[in-house]
């Protein structure tokens, strides 16, 4: 299980090999392999109440601290 990360270019990151990690949502250029995406839902009330998850979320939003994130496993040839 290893991944290796390298720079394409200024702006593109392409990924290799086999293994998870997380990357931005959205940020996928193309991607040549098995690999499955899932949204990664973080924060300090990870498995509180509904109502302190909305509340956190919009205190996210409003704040700027809303990075949505994936988590991104398999094999194969990814970029970013």
């Amino acid at each position: 299980m290893a991944l290796k990360f390298e720079l394409e270019g200024e702006l593109t990151c392409k990924v290799t090999g086999d293994g998870k990690f997380v990357a931005k949502k959205g940020v996928m250029v193309a991607y040549q392999g098995n690999y499955k995406f899932e949204k990664m839902l973080v924060g300090p009330n990870n498995g509180g109440s509904a109502l302190n998850g909305i509340f956190n979320q919009v205190v996210r939003k409003l704040t700027g601290e809303n990075i949505p994130l994936m988590t991104v496993e398999g094999s194969g040839t990814i970029y970013l």
